[in-house]
């Protein structure tokens, strides 16, 4: 009897073990389960893969279509409920989930699908009455909560944790997180436009325009804690050098007058010569040498990674599958590639400076920075007059 009871547990073990690995190596499932909204049945067919959701909603013979990043640990089912509003052609509905986890409003009209950015003034009533029933999206609200910081007015609030703001003030920078704001001057004089300076990791490289033809040094910058380090050079480096690009969190760069190429790694502060005949280029799938003189001859900027996508675009922005384009008509689209999937998620006529960092965009809008993503919406991050008249490399972004 008790070798009989060993046996047993020994094979629920191997069952459970083996129901582990299973769960463990799952990468994909597809369901058809159903909700009902106002006796209305609702149904839903979801699909999981490579640590994505999609999720086709059938209502009333119309589809609306939504992707979402794995925040369930491949469950399934992972809609609750579905709460809908209609108003002649148009259809929003905004997904219950699993786990607390929240989503935006979605949108269907004219067979597309549009967050709820879109239609924003036309969902008032929907957003309050979500409101009553104990639900809050950020993006339904206008946050004019505010602080001034010299000429800057800044939206504290807006700012996510761990999100580090850098803003050009001709000598330095306004510095801004959600907890901290501060003015960082690092040079003595002013410089209207900062041409040179770029983002490498969690470094600000800045060269020292205290120089105005020939840089001896450059200035690094931790944006998570404003600490500022200089880089000297062996070298001048003319000040018609530009950047080539970021490879594994090393920026390349060319001096055009003494045919040189640098390989600067803000993290050790340090900067090497690549070569006397040829530098380093990124096409966006590999790192491989040119001779010199393609670098004086043209302007050779890295690529980003090979973009083929079902679509023309004016812009682009990729972070793995998920593709962010502004299409000719000034709509920002988002586009999974993996489901094939479209959204579009704002239309605004004057953008410019776009970013996307992570799966956050930023971009400039008359006098303001903005970001945007799906779960949260538009947010109006920072107001300042200089970016009205000049928005070209004025601001960078860290998250951690």
């Amino acid at each position: 009897m008790k070798d009989l009871i060993k046996k047993i547990i020994l094979l629920i073990i191997i069952i459970l073990f083996l129901q582990l690995i299973l769960f463990i190596f799952k990468t994909k499932h597809n369901v058809n389960y159903i909700v009902v909204n106002n006796k209305e049945k609702i149904k839903i067919n979801e699909t999981y893969k490579n640590n994505n959701y999609l999720f086709d909603i059938e209502y009333k013979n119309k589809n609306i279509t939504f992707s979402y990043d794995n925040k369930f640990y491949k469950a399934k089912k992972v809609i609750k409920d579905i709460l809908v509003y209609e108003k002649d052609d148009l259809v929003c509905i905004y997904p219950i989930l699993k786990n607390n986890k929240f989503y935006n409003i979605i949108c269907s009209k004219d067979n597309n699908i549009y967050h709820y950015n879109y239609f924003k003034d036309e969902l008032t009533d929907f957003t309050a009455y979500l409101q009553e029933k104990g639900y809050f999206n950020s993006s339904w609200i206008n946050n004019e909560v505010k602080k001034n910081m010299g000429n800057l007015t800044f939206y504290h609030e807006n700012i996510n944790k761990n999100t580090y703001i850098y803003i050009w003030k001709y000598k330095g920078f306004y510095t801004l997180n959600s907890k901290k704001q501060q003015t960082l001057d690092i040079l003595k004089n002013d410089t209207y436009v900062n041409t040179l300076g770029i983002k490498v990791g969690k470094y600000y490289v800045l060269p020292n325009y205290d120089e105005k033809y020939k840089f001896s040094k450059f200035y690094i910058i931790n944006m998570t804690n404003n600490r500022v380090k200089t880089l000297k050079l062996d070298k001048k480096i003319t000040n018609d050098y530009y950047n080539n690009g970021i490879f594994d969190n090393k920026l390349y760069l060319f001096d055009v007058d003494n045919l040189i190429q640098y390989r600067l790694n803000p993290k050790k502060n340090k900067i090497e010569k690549i070569s006397t005949t040829e530098a380093f280029y990124y096409d966006g799938e590999e790192l491989s040498k040119r001779p010199l003189y393609d670098f004086k001859e043209n302007k050779l900027i890295f690529s980003l990674e090979k973009i083929d996508v079902p679509f023309t675009y004016k812009e682009i922005f990729v972070n793995d599958n998920n593709f962010y384009y502004l299409d000719d008509d000034n709509n920002f689209i988002y586009y999974n590639k993996l489901f094939d999937n479209k959204m579009v998620l704002f239309n605004i006529k004057d953008i410019n400076n776009i970013k996307l960092v992570n799966n956050n965009l930023y971009f400039i809008n008359e006098d303001s920075l903005y970001s945007f993503n799906i779960n949260e919406g538009i947010k109006k991050l920072v107001k300042y007059s200089e970016l009205y008249y000049n928005s070209t490399n004025r601001y960078e972004i860290y998250e951690k």
